[in-house]
C-alpha cells in the first residue's frame, strides 16, 4: 500500500510537474520489437556483404525541440568507419513480437550517414541513445537494438570529440 501511495505521489507531483507531460508519456511507452521474423531478417544488412566506406558523417536530431544541443561530426578513418558499420549492423535483433519496458525516450536520435568515396551518402542508420537504443535504417526498419554505451565511445573517438559530446546525453546549457 505505501509503495503504491508513494508511486502516486511521484506521478502527480514530481514527474507530471518537473517533466511535463510529453516526457511522462515518453517514459511510461514500451518498446515494441519485430513484427516478424521474416520482416526483421530481410530488413537487416548483412555483416558479411562487403561495404566499402570512405566517410562518416553523423548529425544529431531530435522529436522534442530544445531538448538538446545540435551536432554534426565527421570522419574520414575509412576502415574505422566500415568497422563501425559492421559492429552496428551485428547487433542483436530484437526477439519476435518482444516489448521492452525501457528507460525514458528523450526523443533523440543520431543520424549516421556512410559516404562512399564521392561523399554521396551510401547508407543512412540511425541510433537511439536513449529509450530502447535501437539501431534503424532510413525506412524505419529495426536492424538491431541494444546499442548502448561501448559504441557512443567508439562513435566519439571516430568522430574525435570528447565522450560527452555524444553520450550521455548532452542538455542545453550544459
Amino acid at each position: 500500500m505505501a509503495r503504491k501511495l508513494l508511486s502516486t505521489w511521484l506521478m502527480s507531483n514530481v514527474l507530471v510537474r518537473s517533466l511535463g507531460p510529453v516526457l511522462v508519456s515518453s517514459a511510461l511507452a514500451a518498446c515494441g520489437g519485430a513484427t516478424s521474423d521474416a520482416a526483421a531478417a530481410s530488413a537487416r544488412p548483412s555483416p558479411t556483404t562487403a561495404r566499402t566506406f570512405a566517410a562518416l558523417r553523423v548529425d544529431r536530431e531530435t522529436s522534442i525541440p530544445g531538448n538538446t544541443t545540435p551536432f554534426t561530426g565527421t570522419s574520414e578513418d575509412a576502415k574505422g568507419v566500415e568497422h563501425f558499420y559492421e559492429r552496428l549492423v551485428s547487433l542483436p535483433l530484437p526477439p519476435k513480437d518482444a516489448i521492452f519496458n525501457g528507460c525514458i525516450d528523450l526523443g533523440v536520435k543520431y543520424r549516421l550517414t556512410f559516404q562512399d568515396a564521392n561523399g554521396a551518402a551510401a547508407t543512412t542508420l540511425f541510433m537511439q541513445p536513449h529509450g530502447c537504443g535501437w539501431v534503424y535504417d532510413a525506412q524505419g526498419e529495426t536492424i538491431g537494438y541494444t546499442a548502448g554505451e561501448p559504441y557512443y565511445r567508439e562513435l566519439a573517438g571516430l568522430l574525435a570529440v570528447p565522450e560527452v559530446e555524444i553520450f550521455p546525453l548532452v542538455l542545453p546549457g550544459r
